[in-house]
C-alpha cells in the first residue's frame, strides 16, 4: 500500500479500507471476524500528535518561560515526524 501521505481518494482512507475490510470478514462461515481501531492513546489520540505543558519550576520569570517555550517550538518545527502542519496551541 501507499504511504499515508500519498493516499488521496476517499476509498484509500483507513476507515474506507476498514469497512471494505469488514465486509470481506463478514463472509466467512467458521467465525465472527472483524477490524476495529486501536484505542485512543492518552496524549496523542488514534491518529497521531502530541500534547505537552511546559512549566516553570524554578519559578523564574515570564520572559524566561517564553524564551523556553520558543526554544522549544524553534527545535520542534525542524523534527519531519511533526511537521510543519502542526498547529500549536498557546495556553
Amino acid at each position: 500500500m501507499k504511504p499515508w501521505s500519498d493516499r488521496k481518494s476517499r476509498a484509500e482512507q483507513y476507515q474506507e479500507i476498514k469497512t471494505r475490510l469488514n465486509q470481506e470478514l463478514s463472509h466467512l462461515p467458521q467465525g465472527t471476524v472483524f477490524g476495529f481501531s486501536p484505542p485512543a492513546v492518552p496524549g496523542v489520540g488514534t491518529s497521531g500528535g502530541f500534547q505537552f505543558v511546559l512549566e516553570d519550576r524554578a519559578g523564574k520569570d515570564v520572559k524566561f518561560l517564553a524564551d523556553n517555550l520558543n526554544k522549544f517550538l524553534a527545535a520542534a518545527r525542524k523534527r519531519p515526524e511533526i511537521g510543519p502542519d502542526q498547529h500549536y496551541v498557546y495556553t
